[in-house]
């Protein structure tokens, strides 16, 4: 059976006080390790705070391990030392009764020594946990550049592979409308400059995109009638031609209002 679990005044602040310096935490480890200079916003994302929370949760083992590490060295020299005093308890013994300066000495080198050993460890162990942090950070720090350096290769190859079947699809255009041109084909070549238009402007290829549109000029200077489809494919070009040809932009805008639509 379940039981009902209510929270008294005193549990609720101190579950929200122990939320906020989790919080705390997991922010300090993500600011130490995406604090980069010349940012002055650093953005804080659902993967980075899932890191962070099983970095902590790590952290926090590796500082069990260190007490009970040093529990262990602990129990290391003390039985090191008890298995001295019981070999040489007698020695011991008579040093201590005949010279206690000489005893006292040799209990505080003991103990120093002891002392001296077991903080030598704490501080490798330390050294090692810190260690093992930067080379993992080192490591993910490369990861994200490499992975960033592909991705930005990918990007890069896809806008070139884009750029070149956009040029092949602008040469193909503009070659229909050559050819329909000299058959006085005036709509045809019309709707074939407009998709030359387009695609040009597309490329940004200025030389080219100045010859389609004195094309289409003269195509449609030369034409009486246009279909439907016909013009809106033609209409649809204007708003690719560039302000530095706005004359013919002009010439072409009032010819496409003083055509006639075909049946």
């Amino acid at each position: 059976m379940d039981k009902k679990i209510t929270y008294t005044e005193s549990a609720k602040e101190c579950i929200e006080k122990l939320k906020e310096n989790y919080i705390k935490e997991i922010e300090s480890l993500i600011i130490e390790r995406k604090n980069l200079p010349g940012e002055d916003v650093i953005e804080i994302t659902a993967s980075d705070v899932n890191e962070a929370s099983r970095s902590l949760l790590l952290i926090k083992r590796f500082k069990q391990r260190e007490t009970y590490s040093l529990i262990i060295y602990l129990y290391f020299i003390f039985g090191i030392i008890l298995t001295v005093i019981g070999i040489f308890s007698d020695s011991i013994k008579n040093i201590l009764a005949k010279n206690p300066t000489r005893g006292t000495f040799l209990v505080i080198g003991i103990f120093t020594v002891s002392l001296s050993f077991i903080v030598m460890q704490f501080l490798k162990r330390k050294d090692q946990i810190l260690k093992r942090r930067i080379e993992s950070d080192i490591l993910k720090h490369n990861i994200e550049k490499v992975e960033d350096a592909l991705a930005k290769a990918k990007k890069e190859l896809s806008e070139n592979v884009e750029w070149v079947n956009d040029s092949k699809s602008a040469e193909t255009a503009r070659l229909h409308a050559t050819i329909a041109f000299d058959k006085q084909w005036w709509g045809v070549a019309a709707v074939w400059w407009s998709r030359a238009i387009i695609l040009y402007a597309k490329v940004n290829d200025e030389t080219l995109l100045s010859v389609s549109t004195n094309g289409l000029n003269n195509s449609l200077n030369k034409c009486d009638k246009l279909t439907k489809k016909e013009k809106e494919e033609v209409e649809s070009c204007i708003s690719s031609i560039p302000e530095s040809l706005f004359l013919i932009k002009n010439n072409i805008t009032k010819r496409m209002s003083t055509i006639q639509e075909a049946d």
